[in-house]
């Protein structure tokens, strides 16, 4: 990657595209009637400037594959699916231009912006075309151009770099003291260095994704107590989910190993055992799912079902097109599947390290 030249050039010339976005809605203006198709990006500095998931307005959404640029914010992001925006966002395009350029192309512009400040003092078109970064050229007809292909391979290299060591970062020697590098599921987790980590659809993680099959209206629920107990999972925040224990109803309860999701507040939890469920409760299932690897997929499945709330909720079918981040391998066709391995080897090695802290703390004097 050293042979790379730079130069500065005004963003203009880099982008063939450089305007102001042409589907802008204010929030309350939104219809949100129907099924989401495209993710609404605003100024906002979280989630990649997305704020919601809308379906489709009276106007059709912009297609992905773009540089998004907040004006008053200055936030930049690169957008992969097609998406509405708020008031004040710019949109940059280069037809030469994929995931592996943009993103680099994300950090030069962020650069560069950060000399604006918020307000009237943002990123207006005008500054925003005039403005110069440093990107990697080529000479034609004594003319620099933008280097795609070199700053492609840039950017397939950062990525490949980064995505290799996701699953060390929370097992390197700066991690917190407690934690045992000499333990053998760590040097089992630590051997495989070159794992790949991607974004993939829930539907295609899980072989089941789907409404909860044995749930209860909770004024129908026949409060015995007598024999076998099974908890009954809701959308509570608390308790893993569990309302209550009941006794058993006339439908049989729900399998165990199963992570629900609540419709309503997006609660994220692992059943490990058989349970009841409550209305407005998703379940997701796989065969090389175990308790070890479930508790791996809760924490990221949190943090993917942060984009919804209350009113926009996380329903069956806006899960199953949610992307979260989980390791990959090939499956010997061309394609990659989920790394059930990597991932139940993560989950062992969070979950030794708790006993052992958990343990550590109890024996204290």
């Amino acid at each position: 990657m050293g042979g790379l030249v730079w130069e500065p050039m005004m963003v203009s010339d880099v982008f063939e595209e450089v305007m102001m976005s042409p589907t802008q809605y204010n929030q309350h203006d939104l219809g949100m009637v129907g099924e989401p198709v495209a993710v609404y990006v605003t100024r906002s500095q979280e989630n990649n400037g997305v704020t919601q998931h809308v379906p489709t307005q009276d106007r059709e959404p912009i297609g992905g594959g773009a540089i998004t640029v907040g004006g008053a914010t200055a936030t930049v992001f690169y957008q992969l699916g097609q998406f509405y925006t708020g008031q004040d966002v710019l949109v940059l395009r280069h037809p030469k231009m994929v995931e592996a350029s943009a993103l680099m192309l994300v950090a030069l512009l962020r650069a560069q912006v950060g000399k604006f400040s918020w307000g009237s003092h943002g990123v207006t078109l005008t500054r925003l075309r005039r403005l110069r970064m440093m990107v990697p050229v080529t000479m034609v007809d004594e003319v620099p151009q933008v280097d795609w292909a070199g700053l492609q391979a840039l950017g397939e290299h950062m990525l490949g770099e980064v995505r290799g060591r996701i699953p060390l970062a929370m097992f390197t020697p700066s991690a917190p003291p407690n934690l045992n590098m000499d333990s053998p599921v760590v040097s089992d987790l630590i051997v495989p260095s070159n794992s790949l980590w991607e974004p993939v659809k829930v539907e295609d993680v899980f072989e089941v994704c789907r409404q909860n099959p044995s749930w209860l209206y909770v004024k129908n629920i026949r409060d015995r107590q007598e024999g076998t107990l099974f908890p009954l999972v809701t959308n509570t925040l608390t308790h893993n989910s569990v309302h209550r224990f009941i006794g058993a109803q006339d439908e049989e309860p729900n399998h165990g190993n199963a992570i629900t999701v609540g419709v309503d507040c997006q609660a994220v939890t692992y059943q490990g055992q058989p349970f009841y469920g409550g209305e407005g409760l998703l379940e997701l299932r796989h065969p090389s799912l175990t308790a070890a690897s479930a508790l791996v997929l809760v924490a990221l499945l949190r943090q993917a079902v942060e984009v919804f709330s209350w009113h926009h909720k996380s329903s069956l079918a806006r899960l199953r097109r949610t992307r979260i981040m989980v390791p990959v391998i090939p499956d010997g066709t061309g394609m990659v599947v989920v790394d059930w391995g990597t991932l139940h080897h993560i989950g062992c090695v969070l979950l030794d390290t708790v006993e052992e802290r958990i343990g550590d703390w109890v024996n204290k004097p």
